[in-house]
């Protein structure tokens, strides 16, 4: 940030500070340029790039700093869509892009979250579903013994014992099935602090 003060020399001798001051400028304009991209990052924004009308190795410099960033966005951008689409509860989401370096970790991650959440969820579909045909059998066993309780008034102690056993297994499948549930919000809520 430094400069000659032309107006303390004369003759040569300014004419070389002027043109020490100049070549300064020039050389200090893509790192100005740079920086300022670069703090922009540190800030999150990924819609910036660097700009100027720099050549040579100035002009690669802007060329690799607007590469990153246009790799780092296309990279946040898919990772931040996958993480939506799981908070609106589409656990089919799979990351197929190939990522470099430390993002294939993240994808990889990503990646077994979404296959766990949905195996868990599959599980839990499965012992509803379980749960729903128990209860049916049972609710049909129970109206068969009920008939035959209206034809037998001999077997009418029995059919009271089976009644007893089948309220308790209702009842077992009923606690059962509020344990699914439970598990369920528990899954919907991990997933919704994932999405955070």
């Amino acid at each position: 940030t430094n400069r000659g003060q032309v107006a303390k020399f004369q003759g040569e001798y300014a004419k070389v500070v002027e043109g020490f001051n100049q070549t300064l400028d020039v050389v200090i304009e893509p790192i100005n340029a740079a920086s300022a991209t670069l703090r922009e990052l540190a800030q999150g924004n990924l819609h910036t790039a660097m700009t100027g009308d720099f050549k040579g190795q100035h002009g690669q410099i802007k060329e690799d700093m607007n590469q990153t960033i246009a790799f780092l966005k296309e990279y946040v951008e898919e990772i931040t869509d996958t993480l939506e689409e799981i908070g609106r509860g589409n656990l089919n989401q799979e990351i197929t892009t190939t990522y470099l370096g430390d993002f294939h970790a993240i994808k990889t991650a990503l990646n077994d979250i979404t296959t766990s959440l949905s195996t868990t969820m599959l599980d839990i579909n499965n012992a509803a579903g379980q749960v729903e045909s128990g209860a049916r059998q049972i609710s049909d066993g129970g109206q068969a013994l009920a008939q035959g309780a209206t034809e037998q008034a001999s077997a009418i102690q029995e059919l009271t014992a089976s009644i007893d056993e089948v309220a308790q297994e209702t009842k077992q499948n009923a606690v059962r099935a509020n344990e699914a549930n439970q598990r369920s919000i528990e899954v919907r809520n991990n997933a919704e602090i994932g999405n955070v």
